[in-house]
């Protein structure tokens, strides 16, 4: 008497489809990776700033000026502009200013997109990867108010 060994036809045509169904529904997790590099490369700039705010303000009180309004940290502060035109990086006290001028004193900002944002009595400043996700996916850095550090956050629910 002859036994078969194997599988039939419609045996692999059930196990194809089935096969074909658990991969459907895993491919959304798959497709999302380049939303998971966007976050990270938010949250990797974002830890950039974080480290050199903290940074420069440990270089600032060093120095006496974390209690300064405006001024700068290596260099000398034209007070008419509000500027350090010698290269100082420009300090609301003893942090960092929401400028891309003073930004880019601390990280590379090349392929960053920004734009500042001005509320009340302090400015701010949004980096994005893109010019779309300058609402929707970046970082936002709210600079230093007499009593109040500066402060970076992260915004990705909508990378």
């Amino acid at each position: 008497m002859n036994t078969a060994k194997g599988f039939t036809l419609v045996e692999l045509i059930i196990a194809v489809v089935i096969l074909s169904i658990m991969a459907i529904a895993a491919l959304p997790q798959f497709i999302n990776f380049s939303s998971d590099a966007e976050r990270s490369r938010i949250q990797s700039l974002a830890g950039a700033l974080e480290s050199s705010t903290e940074i420069i303000y440990a270089k600032a009180n060093v120095k006496n000026l974390q209690e300064e309004a405006v001024t700068c940290l290596g260099g000398k502060m034209d007070v008419a502009t509000e500027t350090c035109p010698d290269g100082g990086l420009l300090l609301h006290f003893g942090y960092p200013a929401a400028t891309e001028r003073a930004l880019e004193q601390m990280v590379t900002l090349d392929d960053w997109v920004t734009s500042s944002i001005t509320s009340g009595f302090s400015g701010g400043i949004r980096i994005a990867a893109t010019e779309k996700d300058i609402t929707a996916c970046y970082v936002h850095y709210e600079e230093a108010t007499i009593g109040n550090a500066a402060q970076v956050v992260v915004h990705t629910d909508g990378c």
